[in-house]
């Protein structure tokens, strides 16, 4: 899962003329500055980390130097570049992310990158729209390759002793992002690092700082370090926490503080999306605007949510794990501010169920086997369904887990029920409980006794009794049949009241029964009792029959 708005970000990607520098960029260029350590002379540092042992008389012209025996320990000197001497050094790929090409020097070969490869002078690679390459400097200064991106590794090397870890890290930039982490261990001052564009040069320093470009505008925050931001028309120098923005043909604007980062509400584990997080600082900006990351990972490699906005939501599209959250508030000039970082853990429950049968509240129904149903629910692996004579739930008549999103109860009393049903995960935690429904149940319609009847020629008659009040009666059926199976030319009739005249159809016997259906839930009785109406006409005779199935 990939979440990106596009914005662009460039350790090198100032606008023509405008460059970063911790010194003048012509000297940065051309010369290695070297801190003099406690008994160092210019006649050893010469003969160990120079490739012409008799310069030392220039190199003291060059740096003023007019009393060489006493050189301070903490001074800085430069020695020209084209006479240090060189050693070869790598860059080995610690993670990659997306798609990543290595492009071997002096070779047309291309090779997928892979952690564990180990990046030469001369070397390029290139990331496409979701890659992101770490590489790890022999000063253990880090490098982030971002998206996009296509880099030329001029020279890696080491300067002035093969066994130091002093650093010339030179690379091109042809298009695209970098970030750099550079000499993190304070105590390795003298590494060099620059990286050129088509249109600008960076170098630094042991800073750590962040670059934006686009098309038209650049913003630059500093947050250890300092560096100089300049192009024609004018040039400031960022001090650790401040920032700048530089736009096309004009100067860049005086340093402005970074803001401190915002405040948090979120907690500790996320069991439900969407989920709302709480951002706040300070601030008379009602639309305070900030920049939110997102990583799977705590070096931000793999970043899958990078946007700007005012508050930060995660949605559906993130599934449970621990991710690692980056937030940087933006002040009216778009400068990000001081980062805010903090460990996020979803941990999603099954959603609410929905419930779909017996309708809330609507349906009477009666006593007997009740069918219950819902719809599935997001990261359910199973169902809790409860019955309950109340609704809290303190009365817990009927409890099972299941799989399946239907069951069957059997519920013989009549009166109010409640049910409720909440999925369950593989080790059995439970999600939220669907809605509550009620459910009011009564008993089934009393089966009617035929009480008397009469037969002529032509035509008979019957009547009957219930125990169902008359205002619960909807209607009553009888069947007729000339079988007593009931089987065989059979006739439905409906009546409105508790009896009931016809003419005969045939001239034969007749087996008749009747039953009752009540106006709450429309639910027919059994059968009565069957009785036959017998011929011949002149002497009818009748018999009940005890002994046929009472629900036919």
């Amino acid at each position: 899962m990939h979440i990106y708005k596009k914005t662009a970000f460039s350790v090198a990607s100032l606008l023509a003329g405008c460059y970063l520098s911790l010194l003048s960029m012509t000297a940065y260029a051309e010369d290695w500055i070297y801190t003099i350590k406690a008994g160092d002379t210019i006649w050893q540092l010469t003969s160990d980390k120079l490739v012409d042992r008799h310069a030392w008389k220039a190199m003291l012209e060059k740096n003023g130097i007019k009393v060489p025996k006493n050189l301070v320990p903490g001074t800085k000197i430069h020695f020209p570049m084209a006479l240090v001497k060189k050693y070869d050094s790598s860059a080995r790929v610690i993670k990659v992310h997306g798609q990543a090409q290595i492009f071997m020097r002096d070779s047309s070969k291309t090779l997928p990158l892979k952690p564990g490869m180990r990046l030469s002078s001369g070397d390029r690679v290139t990331t496409d729209s979701v890659g992101r390459i770490l590489l790890l400097l022999a000063d253990n200064s880090q490098v982030i390759i971002k998206a996009n991106s296509d880099l030329s590794l001029h020279h890696i090397d080491l300067l002035g002793d093969a066994h130091s870890r002093t650093l010339n890290f030179d690379a091109k930039l042809k298009y695209g992002e970098v970030e750099m982490n550079a000499n993190p261990e304070k105590h390795l001052d003298d590494s060099r690092y620059l990286i050129e564009t088509p249109i600008a040069n960076t170098a630094v320093r042991g800073t750590e700082f962040y670059v934006q470009s686009d098309l038209e505008i650049s913003r630059m925050g500093v947050f250890v370090g300092q560096v100089d931001v300049s192009n024609e028309a004018g040039n400031v120098s960022l001090p650790q926490g401040y920032a700048t923005l530089v736009e096309q043909d004009k100067a860049p604007i005086e340093p402005v503080a970074l803001l401190k980062p915002p405040q948090l509400e979120v907690a500790d584990i996320i069991h439900y999306l969407p989920h709302r997080i709480s951002l706040s600082m300070k601030t008379s900006n009602a639309q305070q605007q900030y920049r939110t990351q997102v990583s799977t990972t705590n070096d931000f490699m793999d970043i899958i949510y990078d946007e700007v906005t005012k508050d930060f939501v995660l949605d559906e599209r993130f599934q449970s794990g621990q991710y690692y959250l980056k937030i940087r508030a933006l002040d009216t000039n778009g400068l990000e501010g001081e980062s805010l970082q903090k460990i996020i853990v979803i941990d999603l429950l099954p959603l609410a169920p929905i419930l779909l049968q017996p309708v809330d509240n609507v349906s009477q129904q009666y006593v007997g086997q009740i069918i219950f149903s819902w719809k599935e629910a997001e990261y359910a692996d199973s169902y809790l369904f409860e019955v309950a004579k109340d609704s809290k739930f303190s009365r817990i008549i009927y409890s099972e887990a299941t799989k399946k999103t239907k069951i069957r109860v059997d519920l013989d009393e009549v009166g109010v029920y409640f049910y409720r049903v909440r999925g369950l995960t593989k080790d059995n935690q439970q999600g939220r409980a669907s809605s509550i429904h009620s459910l009011s149940l009564t008993a089934l319609p009393e089966t009617p006794t035929i009480t008397a009847h009469s037969s002529e020629d032509e035509s008979f008659q019957l009547s009957w009794k219930t125990t169902t009040p008359s205002d619960l009666v909807d209607h009553y059926q009888l069947q007729l049949s000339t079988s007593a199976d009931f089987q065989h030319d059979v006739i439905m009739k409906t009546s409105y009241t508790a009896d009931w005249q016809s003419s005969r159809p045939k001239v034969m016997d007749y087996y008749v029964r009747v039953r009752v259906m009540d106006n709450i839930g429309k639910q027919y009785s059994s059968y009565s009792l069957p009785v036959k109406l017998a011929m011949p006409a002149s002497t009818f005779q009748t018999e009940h029959i005890f002994n046929l199935d009472q629900n036919r």
